[in-house]
């Protein structure tokens, strides 16, 4: 075998296998870890406030805080801790089946995060 031909492909292979599920994770709703770049779903316990989702069209949030959302009886709750800090909708985090009309979220950086 031909060691000149095999270490470029190795070193190929190597660095695709490195960065390409970064990529894929950037361009989607999940890290490379699997978990979502909105945050994650924590206990209701947990929560620093508690947001009823009929009365709102827009939610402002700082990265690290966490919510419980209520709607006709459902609730779930949500650690946001949003990659850039972009805004999103909370439908793409609310479980299957929770009565939701669009709610826009707007994170802003914690206190740690700024410098």
């Amino acid at each position: 075998m031909n060691l000149r031909k095999i270490l470029p492909m190795a070193a190929v292979s190597l660095v695709a296998a490195y960065f390409g599920p970064m990529a894929l994770a950037s361009s989607g709703q999940t890290m490379a870890n699997g978990r979502s770049v909105y945050g994650i779903a924590n206990a209701t316990a947990a929560a620093d406030r508690t947001v009823d989702v009929s009365s709102a069209t827009t939610l402002n949030v700082t990265c690290g805080e966490t919510v419980t959302f209520l709607s006709g009886g459902h609730s779930f709750t949500w650690r946001f801790d949003v990659r850039g800090h972009r805004p999103f909708d909370l439908k793409q985090v609310a479980p299957a089946g929770f009565p939701l009309q669009r709610l826009m979220i707007y994170v802003s950086p914690n206190d740690l995060e700024r410098g």
